[in-house]
């Protein structure tokens, strides 16, 4: 995949800042060592100038080099049995003088044998989802500002609340058993806010999340296609941990952007990575403006979440022209 220089030099300063505080955890952990067990910092000098003498005898071609390396060898190695041994007993932790990383198969550098890690790989994706959401103008909300009372007393509100109770279990148990979902409803009942909740839960959890509108999306992949702007919107949602596709519907119809829309939904559908499309169309309505490629993905792989009640939206401003008369 490619990515931008600034989403790799965010991953780069990660990696390098995991390097400095794993150098810094050792650094504390031997003086600690070496302050209440003076004789480990003593064998540890020990075996460091018997290194040094071996280089010599090397460099001056001494005929007994072969034979002083095989006794240095021994005598170094029940050395560090020894110091293993002091070290256990002091911290109860025979590798507490051993360097401790995030990552141990690439120790914090971001490469195997020249090929990039898999934390390399997740961090990248983390960063080419935020810097694609940076112009999303969806804000992120958090779950504890669902208010029932804005939906009518009854069946609407309880159906709604079993969504809300839904949607904060996926979260919880995410990635275990998610699906895609397809957000259905007419504006302002909250469609937009729920899922913008879920986004900020998982980011926050540290699973890669991208959240915008479709309009924005697939803008950004024709732009990029086309060689106008730098970034690879398309890979980012195809790689991305969590997607949300808001408004869909509302973007200009075309068969560059069909053909985009139904590569996100279909990649992601074929890895199993879980999207969330909202949209104020009815099932009805999405047959008439999609292809069929597109209705079936959408209609057929994804859970319908059908929202119900007032618009939201609109009470809030009356509520609000209430406030103001009463002040006047």
């Amino acid at each position: 995949m490619k990515y931008t220089q600034k989403t790799f030099d965010k991953a780069e300063a990660v990696l390098s800042q995991r390097r400095k505080d794993s150098a810094a955890d050792l650094e504390r952990r031997r003086k600690r060592v070496y302050a209440e067990m003076p004789e480990v910092k003593t064998l540890e000098n020990k075996i460091q100038s018997s290194y040094f003498e071996l280089v010599k005898l090397v460099a001056n071609h001494e005929p007994n080099a072969k034979s002083a390396a095989e006794i240095v060898r021994d005598n170094n190695l029940a050395t560090q049995a020894r110091i293993t041994m002091l070290v256990k007993n002091l911290t109860g932790d025979a590798d507490y003088l051993k360097p401790r990383f995030v990552c141990e198969k690439c120790r914090d550098t971001g490469y195997v044998e020249g090929v990039r890690c898999s934390c390399f790989e997740d961090l990248l994706r983390t960063y080419a989802a935020e810097e694609l959401n940076e112009s999303s103008t969806i804000a992120l909300r958090d779950f504890d500002e669902y208010r029932p009372e804005f939906y009518p007393e009854g069946d609407p509100r309880k159906h709604m609340n079993q969504i809300y109770s839904y949607l904060l279990k996926y979260c919880r148990e995410f990635p275990r058993g998610t699906r895609p979902m397809l957000f259905i409803g007419r504006t302002g009942l909250g469609k937009t806010f729920l899922a913008s909740c879920m986004a900020k839960k998982l980011a926050s959890d540290g699973f890669s999340v991208a959240i915008g509108s479709v309009s924005d999306f697939m803008r950004k992949i024709e732009d990029e296609h086309f060689g106008r702007s730098e970034g690879n919107t398309l890979d980012t949602l195809l790689q991305a941990d969590f997607v949300i596709i808001d408004d869909l519907g509302s973007e200009f119809s075309s068969p560059f952007y069909e053909a985009a829309f139904y590569s996100v939904i279909n990649g992601r559908i074929n890895q199993k990575k879980p999207t969330i499309i909202t949209t104020n169309l009815t099932k009805a309505e999405l047959n008439n403006k999609y292809n069929e490629r597109i209705c079936t993905r959408l209609l057929n792989e994804f859970l319908p979440i059908q929202f119900v009640g007032n618009d939201i939206r609109q009470q809030k401003m009356e509520n609000r022209l209430t406030k103001n008369q009463r002040k006047v």
